[in-house]
């Protein structure tokens, strides 16, 4: 940022200096009273870096209207503070009002001086020497009829125009001798306040960013009144308010945004809560711990904005069995069962899948999917037509997948949620129908951009299914049969009835999409899981060894099970594929 540079405090220019007259006498030391104006100059002095961190601040979000929030996903950093002022290099950034105040010791009103582009002081009403002694002043700008030891200081709640920021960015000069023989005296200014710059970087690609600028930035939680003392010192006092920023400027460079804006606050220790409105949404974040504002020093804090993700329908949170739902627009919804009507005619939001989990593996949250994953509402087409049915893939061919098989699956593949990373190792490859007709569910229902896509889902994650959304126990029996891995499975109850039960569970969500059909016209019916006369197979995108793959099985006789059968080569014909996705 620029350097303010304060011009010593002493002279006054060329209309004060034709008001000079003789003395009464050329012995100085006998001066009984002079008409000789006080000659000042004032410049602003150079300020320094700090180094200044602040640590431990996180993100969160703030209501949009009252039956949505915007949930998102972000990050905030903190770096190293410097001094960045707007203009502040000479009094000529300065615009518009420039009247300064300077006080001839201490306990008396203020005179007003105008400064001008190059430090000049002038004055329509200027202080005459009086006396042979010399004195002290002191100065301050933006001028005030009274000593600001008596007011205090109070910075603009708006400093969203540059008048208003210069009006907050109190500059003080302090006890400046002044030399009655001198020809001129020099004065020079520090700043009193503290200064907040946020530097916002966002994607300017995103669609719901508006090009990724924000429209106005405010915070809360600082003091704007301060009292000061003699040597104009400011020390923070009343209630915390609302402040407006002012924006120093915005570019756009390889499709990132990035744009600065700036505050002055009095000195003091404070819990800030950055407030971002980029396309009529506001984005909060909240410093975790205080953070020490020093006079004459700024904080400079990165706010990185990274994509807007998803609505959240009637609710500030996520939960299992909400529905991820799509837009005409392509902007992505959760929306809850009895929400979904109203969803979608208030926002054509429509639903695609249900949320079956809340969190999501370390490497999709470094993808930036942090918020979950949903099981779509059909089964992905095929070339066996709608029943979704197909081979998973050549045998004894591993395809660069990780074979999962060592120990109890309940602490080793069930622990995997790597279904995106497994399918798109193989990718949208037809000699791989399982993973290519997952991947291409997108051409019968489109997901969000700001989601994964549709993926096959892992062992993990159909495990998940069967917990969260059909309400299986976690720990449910783990069957090794034959002593061989091979035949490794988990297996949720051994009878008709609760097989019944769970997947009842499972479908409900698809028969509660169904009491909308008249907004939603896909049969979601048609698609609800089913143990069948010889039940009904689902491909996983995890591996147990080259010619296995796992599936999950509705078996006809009363279990549901995730499971790595020899039987169940990567050529079955008669297994069917449901998409999920990460968000």
């Amino acid at each position: 940022m620029k350097q303010i540079r304060l011009i010593p405090i002493g002279m006054v220019c060329a209309v004060v200096a034709c008001l000079f007259v003789s003395c009464a006498s050329d012995d100085v030391g006998v001066v009984e009273k002079s008409d000789k104006a006080l000659v000042l100059n004032g410049g602003i002095l150079s300020v320094k870096p700090i180094e200044m961190k602040t640590r431990g601040i996180s993100f969160t979000t703030a209501p949009m209207n009252p039956d949505s929030i915007i949930e998102g996903e972000y990050t905030i950093t903190a770096e190293d503070a410097t001094r960045t002022p707007v203009n502040d290099n000479n009094w000529a950034g300065i615009d518009g009002n420039r009247d300064i105040a300077v006080q001839i010791g201490d306990g008396t009103a203020p005179y007003k001086y105008s400064v001008d582009a190059a430090g000049k002081l002038t004055s329509a009403n200027p202080y005459y020497i009086t006396t042979a002694n010399n004195f002290t002043v002191k100065s301050w700008y933006p001028y005030t009829s009274t000593a600001l030891s008596a007011s205090g200081f109070t910075v603009q709640s708006n400093q969203s125009s540059i008048a208003n920021l210069q009006k907050s960015d109190l500059l003080f000069s302090t006890n400046t001798a002044v030399n009655v023989s001198n020809s001129a005296n020099n004065m020079t200014y520090t700043h009193a306040t503290a200064r907040l710059i946020v530097k916002v970087v966002s994607t300017k690609a995103n669609y719901m960013l508006n090009q990724g600028i924000p429209t106005s930035i405010t915070f809360t939680g600082a003091k704007l009144s301060s009292s000061v003392s003699t040597s104009g010192v400011l020390t923070a006092t009343g209630s915390a308010s609302e402040v407006s920023m002012y924006k120093l400027n915005s570019s756009v460079s390889n499709n990132v945004a990035t744009t600065y804006y700036v505050a002055c606050i009095p000195p003091q220790s404070a819990k800030l809560s950055i407030n971002v409105f980029i396309h009529n949404m506001k984005y909060t974040a909240t410093m975790g711990s205080n953070g020490t504002f020093v006079a004459g020093k700024g904080n400079e804090i990165t706010v990185n904005i990274n994509s807007s993700r998803v609505y959240i329908s009637s609710g500030n949170t996520i939960e299992v069995g909400d529905y991820y739902c799509s837009s005409t627009s392509g902007q992505a919804w959760v929306v809850k069962t009895i929400n979904l009507a109203s969803a979608q005619s208030s926002y054509g939001a429509s639903p695609i899948a249900v949320i079956f989990s809340t969190a999501t593996s370390a490497t999709d949250q470094n993808h930036g999917w942090r918020l979950g994953y949903a099981m779509a509402l059909q089964n992905a087409t095929t070339n066996n037509g709608t029943n979704g049915t197909c081979i998973w893939g050549p045998i004894s061919d591993n395809g660069g997948l990780t074979n999962w098989d060592n120990a109890d699956p309940r602490t080793t593949w069930v622990l995997n949620k790597e279904g995106y990373t497994e399918t798109w190792t193989i990718g949208k490859n037809s000699d791989y129908p399982a993973f290519y007709y997952a991947i291409d569910y997108d051409n019968t229902v489109a997901a969000p951009n700001v989601s994964s896509k549709w993926y096959l889902p892992s062992n993990g994650q159909w495990y998940d299914i069967i917990v969260n959304l059909g309400k299986g126990n976690p720990n449910e029996t783990y069957v090794n049969e034959g002593g061989t891995k091979d035949l490794d499975e988990i297996v949720w109850g051994f009878n008709p009835s609760r097989l019944e039960l769970l997947q009842a569970e499972i479908n409900s969500y698809m028969y509660s999409v169904q009491n909308y059909a008249s907004i939603f016209p896909i049969d979601y019916i048609e698609h609800r899981i089913s143990g069948g006369a010889n039940g009904e197979y689902f491909w996983c995108s995890s591996e147990r060894r080259s010619d296995i793959a796992y599936h999950q099985f509705f078996r006809n006789d009363g279990c549901v099970v995730v499971i790595a059968v020899t039987h169940a080569k990567k050529n079955a014909i008669n297994y069917r594929v449901r998409p999920v996705l990460a968000f």
